[in-house]
């Protein structure tokens, strides 16, 4: 069969095209008729947001949790990609690398150090037992580590996960609590108005680290593995601390008591919080309202209420078809590709935040790069 002449031939033999409009395809003894088609040519959208008619009730969510929180307030269209409609990366994406990889070891760490402490009061490990469970983890957390040529890399890693816990313990049991949970579950129900109807769904999540102080005061670390912690600072600083908010918010705080939350930066050694007692650079309050910070400022707690409002906003344009995403819209106004870095769409996303502010929500500026969508938005620059 695959030696038949008609399967041997080139394939430009296979159209017998004496008159392109009544051209055939020819495969052995299989004839189709085949027509010229138009060069279709892609450009580049000057608009990403959409507006549909229609009832899209159907796209709520019945859970939530802090990352679907973060996408709504950043890019409410690639929550609807990713969330509502399930359209994701391959499986592949999910095996971490780099920082994820090493952000994910050293949470495994952390949590183990926790929960099996010999003590169980939050006492600080000794750096030896850091040592052992770093290397317990390293091959089923970050096997790379051992390949040849790594050494150098995974001891300098190693030396700084050993500092860097050695701090975090030390710096929670000065400040006066003790550490006593780890990658702790909670689910509460969280009811919010959307478009004029009370709904509610279930807030979900996983907290790095929980403690307390002596007179229950509760304290809330997320943990982060990253090259700077000046991302973190300014989400302190500009009131977009997210993340810390939906945690303060889901503890089990006494009446008119704020949980004491902040960024542990692993990397660096170093907490990141508006509790100056931990973190010398906190201004310890909220920033005014201006042309640099835009921001809010102050205790991540505070932030709940318009956190609250830009979600209901959020999804009741959603149930009205209007599905956003100003970041992409200004990359693709400006013609402007996702990671490469320019004053214009630095100003014009910072435009819209203040736009958004004063009406009393929250945009949370994100990188463009790091959204799975952009060829899906066009704006990717590839228009193959």
């Amino acid at each position: 069969m695959l030696t038949d002449p008609t399967i041997t031939r080139n394939v430009v033999e296979l159209v017998d095209s004496g008159n392109l409009d009544t051209a055939t395809w020819k495969l052995h003894d299989i004839i189709i008729p085949t027509t010229t088609v138009q060069l279709g040519r892609s450009i580049r959208p000057q608009l990403v947001s959409r507006t549909l008619d229609g009832d899209f009730t159907h796209l709520l969510p019945e859970t939530m949790s802090y990352t679907q929180i973060d996408q709504l307030l950043s890019d409410p269209q690639e929550w609807i990609l990713s969330r509502a409609l399930g359209v994701r990366r391959g499986y592949t994406f999910v095996i971490p690398t780099d920082n994820r990889m090493i952000g994910t070891l050293v949470h495994a760490v952390v949590e183990h150090l926790v929960r099996h402490s010999e003590r169980g009061d939050g006492a600080i490990p000794p750096a030896a037992r850091i040592a052992t469970t770093f290397d317990h983890f390293v091959p089923r957390f970050a096997a790379e580590l051992l390949l040849p040529g790594q050494l150098a890399r995974r001891n300098t890693i190693r030396s700084t996960v050993l500092a860097s816990l050695t701090h975090l313990f030390t710096a929670a049991q000065n400040r006066g609590f003790y550490i006593t949970g780890a990658e702790e579950n909670f689910c509460v129900d969280w009811t919010l108005t959307i478009a004029g109807t009370p709904r509610t769904v279930q807030l979900r999540g996983q907290r790095d680290l929980e403690g307390a102080f002596v007179d229950g005061r509760p304290v809330i670390i997320d943990l982060k593995w990253a090259n700077s912690d000046k991302r973190y600072r300014t989400m302190i600083d500009d009131g977009e601390a997210v993340q810390l908010s939906v945690y303060s918010r889901t503890t089990d705080a006494p009446p008119g008591v704020h949980p004491l939350t902040s960024y542990f930066m692993l990397k660096q050694g170093r907490f990141v919080s508006t509790d100056d007692c931990l973190d010398p650079d906190s201004t310890g309050r909220a920033d005014a309202f201006d042309d640099d910070g835009y921001g809010l400022g102050g205790d991540p707690a505070g932030l709940w209420p318009i956190i609250e409002e830009s979600v209901e906003h959020a999804l009741s344009n959603i149930v009205a078809g209007r599905f956003d995403s100003p970041n992409a819209d200004t990359h693709a106004d400006l013609d402007a590709t996702p990671g490469e870095r320019t004053s214009e769409v630095d100003k014009a996303l910072k435009a819209i935040k203040k736009e958004i502010l004063q009406d009393g929500r929250l945009f949370c500026i994100r990188r463009q790069t790091f959204s799975d969508f952009n060829l899906i938005y066009g704006i990717a620059g590839d228009h193959s």
